[in-house]
């Protein structure tokens, strides 16, 4: 069963920030974890590779963590707050 996901945002304000966990489901074997596609007009704070999504866990009963700043509209600022924090649920 496919469990990759594409996520989209509606709805934003300027000025608002928000935050997403991210989670494998348990069971994934390392190295074979889902694929999230983002929505257009990110900007991911990188200075290794600037506007390229972060590498998520690919491993199962892992979280990451993406925040959000909103600074003009259809235009969002990305960060990777944390990855890989383990919660078996």
């Amino acid at each position: 069963m496919d469990k990759d996901k594409t996520l989209a945002v509606s709805g934003e304000d300027v000025g608002q920030t928000f935050i997403l966990n991210i989670r494998q489901n348990s069971g994934v074997l390392p190295g074979s974890g889902y694929d999230v596609t983002w929505w257009n007009g990110i900007y991911w704070a990188d200075t290794l590779s600037p506007n390229t999504p972060p590498l998520l866990s690919d491993s199962g009963d892992l979280v990451d963590t993406v925040g959000f700043i909103v600074p003009s509209g259809n235009k969002f600022y990305g960060y990777l707050v944390g990855t890989g924090i383990y919660d078996p649920l």
